[in-house]
């Protein structure tokens, strides 16, 4: 904790800002910013923000708090301290954070609702269109054609009567001789 004490008053005193003892920590490790950009996936145009405490360039709080901690980082510098000290100069220069706009609810103009009349008269029209289907389908429903009946016919077909056959003879061997016999007595 009093690294970050130290590194505040070394902010505001001897160096001026965050952005130039992050970049004196680069030039020490003998970095360039396509490095750091390179090592914290930070665009170059971000980093180069920050080294000159352009604030209006850089995205939102948020995101100069990330940057500005991951270039500590890769700078092997304190970013705890580094976060604080950004919080400060950003809070000092007037860049505190987005604060969204309070929204007070104010309740419709009672001019703009639709009146009775047009509420009743819209719901008497959908009344209306309702019975007016219901009595359409009612109606297409009971005039449709009944199914049809599968057709019999008239004509009935009974098997023919079949003539008794006589018992054959119980000495014929022959079955030729036995069909012709039988083929006489009838």
């Amino acid at each position: 904790m009093e690294i970050a004490v130290d590194l505040l008053a070394t902010v505001d005193e001897d160096h001026g800002s965050v952005g130039s003892q992050l970049k004196a920590g680069r030039e020490r490790l003998g970095l360039s910013l396509s490095d750091i950009a390179a090592k914290t996936r930070v665009p170059t145009r971000h980093l180069e923000s920050i080294e000159q405490s352009d604030f209006d360039a850089l995205p939102g709080q948020t995101y100069t708090l990330g940057f500005a901690r991951s270039y500590a980082n890769a700078v092997e510098m304190d970013a705890a301290a580094i976060s604080e000290a950004m919080r400060w100069e950003l809070a000092r220069s007037g860049h505190e954070g987005y604060q969204a706009p309070a929204q007070n609810y104010e309740p419709a103009d009672p001019a703009r609702v639709p009146s009775k009349t047009l509420a009743w008269t819209s719901a008497a029209i959908a009344a209306v269109a309702l019975a007016a289907y219901l009595i359409f389908r009612s109606l297409t429903l009971t005039n449709a054609a009944p199914a049809e009946k599968p057709v019999t016919s008239p004509i009935s077909v009974k098997p023919a009567a079949t003539a008794p056959i006589a018992p054959l003879p119980a000495n014929s061997a022959d079955p030729a001789q036995q069909s012709t016999d039988n083929a006489e007595q009838i």
